[in-house]
């Protein structure tokens, strides 16, 4: 399939999004490599098969009601309350491969007030939101196929646990500091970088910028948040 009829897709769910949240008064925001895309390429980055959102995870419950409640058939919206156990709910479009173009919806959480603690937090949800999407995760999904091998093990292992214990791990851990009385913030589901944890007026003092056709919230200091997700030179294309 052709990558702009892709885009295109993928642009419409993003607009649908955007009208149902903001109608909604309820708070996101575009990250990760869409940051850099609309900064960078005031769009998609041609190599990018993915959508990053982040929302607050006081707001995950409500986001995916009205989610679910309202976007078109042609797409489908995947629970990590219901049909996963992971960390965050998927969104993908009928007729279009996950592999090729799907939405992530990563929940902001907070975290404890020492650097080192932030630290060891940042480590343990990274581990328990790895291991736990491996359960359900499509396979193709990997880039590398070396790690194969070990994904099989690991599911099977998976599979004598019952996704209720799964879930209830998950949100003790993303439950454990008050994203509100916290002063940093991070993603479940992170990529596991110490520089993702960042301050909470960072993440959440957004603006919005041109994304393709749409207008779309990112972070108002970009350029800090960039540099700590893909450092002082992500104004130059490289695949990461």
């Amino acid at each position: 399939m052709e990558k702009k009829h892709i885009n295109n897709e993928a642009l419409e769910l993003l607009s649908e999004i955007d009208e149902i949240l903001t109608e909604n008064r309820i708070w996101f925001s575009l990250s990760y490599g869409c940051v850099l895309g609309a900064v960078r390429e005031k769009g998609f980055i041609p190599w990018d098969r993915d959508i990053d959102i982040v929302i607050k995870k006081s707001d995950q419950v409500k986001v995916r009601e009205k989610l679910k409640e309202k976007l078109s058939d042609k797409f489908l919206y995947i629970s990590c309350s219901k049909e996963t156990v992971s960390s965050f709910d998927t969104i993908t479009i009928k007729g279009i491969s996950e592999v090729d173009m799907h939405i992530d919806l990563y929940p902001l959480i907070g975290g404890p007030e020492s650097e080192k603690k932030r630290y060891i937090f940042q480590k343990i949800t990274r581990f328990i939101h790895r291991i736990a999407d491996c359960k359900y995760v499509n396979i193709k999904r990997l880039k590398k196929k070396w790690k194969y091998p070990f994904l099989y093990i690991i599911k099977i292992l998976e599979y004598l646990i019952p996704d209720k214990v799964i879930r209830t791990c998950i949100e003790s851990i993303t439950s454990k500091y008050s994203l509100d009385e916290s002063e940093y913030l991070i993603p479940m589901g992170n990529d596991g970088k110490r520089e993702e944890f960042m301050r909470k007026e960072l993440w959440l003092n957004v603006k919005r910028v041109q994304f393709e056709t749409l207008s779309l919230p990112i972070p108002e200091n970009y350029h800090e948040y960039l540099v700590n997700i893909y450092g002082e030179d992500y104004m130059i294309p490289k695949k990461y």
